[in-house]
């Protein structure tokens, strides 16, 4: 699975006397060239990526700013505050 392979990952930096601190998100807003996603769609989308960084040892994760907006920014909250997790905008 891909949280195996995040674990894995985090061990073999570790190992190294590395580790991960931030993780680059991605959020695609269009499903189809005329079609945005919804707010859940876009929740979605992320929250895979929460649980990896998660998995990866992350402190946090960064999206360009202002790219999730207040509404997904609201419905983070719980899932970042479960994962110990800090959504860095720049």
């Amino acid at each position: 699975t891909r949280a195996d392979e995040a674990a894995l990952l985090r061990e073999r930096l570790a190992a190294v006397g590395g580790r991960v601190s931030i993780v680059g998100a991605s959020l695609d807003d269009w499903m189809s060239p005329t079609r945005r996603r919804t707010e859940e769609e876009r929740l979605e989308f992320l929250t895979p990526q929460l649980h990896a960084a998660h998995a990866l040892g992350a402190v946090g994760l960064r999206l360009p700013i202002g790219q999730a907006g207040p509404e997904l920014l609201r419905r983070l909250l719980p899932l970042l505050h479960e994962l110990d997790l800090v959504l860095f905008e720049e």
